[in-house]
């Protein structure tokens, strides 16, 4: 059996490998050093960062959901990443901005069609900009992020799932 970041593995997939395995090593950091919950993480991804945001959700047990911001996968990694969310059916935040509408939406619709439909948005920004700087150009993200947030229904963390770590007795 090949491991997945054998030479012979894709470089997509050694990265989200790679990713996961940060990803790991600094929740444990912060929730070491920081006394952070961090059984429960939001990744996110800006345009063509959101398919590894993808591929890493589902590797990474902790992520318990999505902040895809103006993603744009490869028309050929539509398939994996749609059988990506499916199979963990994980929440998933799309914002999209305006006048990026032509080149995202098809791409944020096929990805949430196959994904966590009941708690999944799509959300369109009201301000100027796109991928990241919407959030800069419309006050109104952040707390619509935050609300959706909000009302997602608590995780299950597996059971060998971090635990938050408790302060340092004095």
């Amino acid at each position: 059996m090949r491991s997945c970041c054998s030479s012979r593995a894709g470089p997509a997939i050694r990265s989200a490998r790679l990713t996961a395995l940060d990803l790991h090593a600094a929740a444990r950091a912060l929730g070491q050093t920081a006394h952070a919950e961090t059984s429960r993480i939001v990744l996110g991804g800006v345009g063509t960062s959101a398919s590894l945001a993808i591929r890493v959700a589902a590797r990474a047990p902790r992520v318990a959901a999505l902040l895809l911001v103006s993603p744009t996968p490869r028309p050929a990694e539509w398939a994996p990443l749609r059988a990506t969310l499916a199979a963990r059916r994980i929440p998933a935040f799309f914002q999209l901005a305006l006048e990026e509408h032509w080149s995202t939406w098809d791409e944020s619709d096929v990805l949430y069609q196959a994904g966590n439909t009941g708690d999944s948005r799509v959300v369109e920004s009201r301000g100027g900009g796109h991928g990241a700087a919407q959030f800069q150009q419309d006050e109104e993200l952040m707390p619509r992020l935050s609300r959706w947030l909000g009302g997602l229904p608590a995780a299950r963390v597996p059971a060998s799932g971090p635990r938050r770590s408790a302060p340092p007795k004095r």
